[in-house]
């Protein structure tokens, strides 16, 4: 599947303008030509300027400290592994 194949799966979500919570997995496309670069591209481009894209990029155990305590976001953390090369590349 390449970006052009993608493009034209999400414009039938009828996609612009809207703020889209993904939650994803790059292997459920197939093999995608660009991989998760391509697919983010392509989302970006299905809302349009006038839209948002939002990809989680922690789980609970990135945020919670020892015995529970919650840890501030900081731009250094690594995205969480479990959530795979999507948001990574997001």
């Amino acid at each position: 599947m390449d970006r052009r194949e993608l493009a034209w799966l999400l414009d039938g979500l009828e996609l612009a303008g809207t703020n889209v919570i993904v939650h994803s997995a790059l292997s459920s496309f197939g093999a995608v030509e660009g991989g998760a670069a391509a697919l983010c591209a392509a989302l970006m481009e299905a809302v349009g300027d006038s839209g948002t894209v939002v990809l989680p990029t922690f789980t609970a155990a990135e945020t919670l400290g020892e015995e529970g305590s919650v840890v501030a976001f900081h731009s250094d953390l690594p995205v969480s592994r479990g959530l795979g090369v999507v948001p990574e590349q997001f």
